[in-house]
């Protein structure tokens, strides 16, 4: 909400932008279990579930910023649960586009472990990234998925 010129509110502005996240969040869930070829199988109600590796993951604010050259990457932060795996931070970004550089600004004081990427049938492999303790660097091809795993993390 906000004030108006004449001292009226506008309640517009939210009510927009909180119909469209109701849309958005399914959609980034579901694009990514989809991109994962259902691997990776997160919960749309509970954004619980499960990662590639079948380890527990629970959906998770990430406190970095993500800027890619086409500017057609979405991401989405897990946080593992699973012991053994619960100080494990993992970031999840989604190409829609052709093949683009992607920088992202991390609050984490460490470079990423390793990092995963999906290919259009839904098949992984090791991807390749270069870090410093806040700040990564990637390539993400063309209509493909990475997941970039950080431990540990607080």
């Amino acid at each position: 909400m906000y004030r108006t010129e004449g001292g009226g509110r506008q309640f517009w502005a939210l009510w927009d932008s909180a119909q469209k996240v109701t849309f958005v969040v399914p959609w980034l869930i579901d694009e990514i279990n989809r991109r994962s070829g259902d691997r990776i199988k997160i919960n749309l109600e509970s954004l619980t579930g499960t990662d590639d590796r079948g380890v527990e993951v629970a959906a998770k604010l990430f406190n970095g910023k993500v800027e890619s050259k086409s500017g057609q990457v979405n991401w989405q932060g897990l946080r593992s649960k699973a012991p053994g795996h619960e100080r494990e931070y993992q970031l999840v970004l989604v190409n829609h586009a052709e093949a683009t550089d992607v920088t992202i600004m991390t609050p984490f004081g460490s470079a990423p472990a390793s990092a995963r990427i999906f290919d259009p049938a839904g098949k992984s492999r090791e991807a390749e990234f270069s870090a410093t303790a806040k700040r990564v660097s990637v390539r993400i091809p063309k209509q493909q998925m990475m997941i970039i795993v950080w431990t540990p993390v607080e």
